[in-house]
């Protein structure tokens, strides 16, 4: 019989009789270099210019693309994709280059990764699937252009450019957060207002007067104190009335400190 291949590793299969006196070498290659690879094989692939580069799964040989872990290294230019066999297989990616890869079976979508980035993905004889994508820290100034960011955490300062608009939480005043931490901020869409966590409790910010149109004629305020609060010291404060202070509510008035009513 004639030696076959594997499906998705291609090891060799020998037939009946096949390969005499040097299946042990063929045995040797299958487990201890061509399923080490698939298993726990790790590899670097140097990419240039604008691509493709496609890796593959030979016949019975070792490979890059047969390798568990695949570390992408090299200056390509922008718009490099690289193809992976259509088999069932497992990769650990790292992309080390300077730009973002697209990596996927050939004719197929597949993903993109970041510089920088490693991903969990894997092949299932149609395209290349992502399961997961591990953070990674980005040094100096850094471009986002139509990215979605889940929870962020940014250890200097943000600025920002353009004539546009940033949206922020808009829920309502159950929905605020149950542990609260100075500066928070929100809109509240109950009273239909910014409002920030002083660290003690949610106000609102700014604002002033409002009206109709373009008017600023009127300063609202609520009709009942619902939380202990205590005036800012050397600080007045004015209300108009008339105002309820619910029982068991205490307003504070510090020593030097006004509050009027009218």
């Amino acid at each position: 019989m004639t030696s076959t291949y594997s499906t998705n590793l291609k090891l060799t299969l020998m037939g009946t009789g096949d390969q005499s006196g040097t299946w042990g070498d063929t045995t040797n290659t299958n487990l201890g270099t061509l399923l080490e690879e698939a298993v726990a094989g790790y590899t670097t692939q140097a990419l240039t210019g604008g691509g493709p580069t496609a890796l593959t799964i030979p016949d019975g040989t070792s490979s890059a693309g047969r390798n568990y872990v695949i570390e992408f290294t090299g200056t390509p230019t922008a718009g490099h994709t690289v193809t992976v066999p259509a088999v069932d297989k497992p990769y650990i990616l790292f992309n080390n280059t300077n730009i973002a890869l697209i990596v996927k079976v050939s004719g197929q979508t597949g993903f993109t990764i970041a510089v920088g980035k490693k991903a969990i993905a894997y092949t299932n004889s149609t395209d290349l699937i992502e399961v997961a994508n591990a953070p990674v820290t980005e040094a100096g100034t850094q471009t986002l252009t139509n990215k979605t960011l889940g929870a962020t955490t940014a250890t200097a300062d943000i600025t920002m450019s353009g004539t546009g608009q940033i949206k922020v939480p808009a829920s309502t005043t159950a929905n605020r957060s149950a542990s609260p931490a100075s500066g928070m901020f929100r809109f509240n869409t109950d009273n239909v207002k910014f409002e920030g966590y002083n660290g003690t409790a949610w106000g609102t910010v700014g604002g002033g007067a409002t009206g109709g149109g373009t008017d600023e004629i009127f300063i609202e305020n609520g009709q009942t104190v619902t939380s202990n609060y205590t005036i800012t010291a050397s600080k007045n404060a004015g209300t108009f009335g008339p105002i309820t202070v619910n029982s068991g509510i205490t307003v504070t008035v510090p020593s030097g400190s006004t509050w009027s009513i009218v």
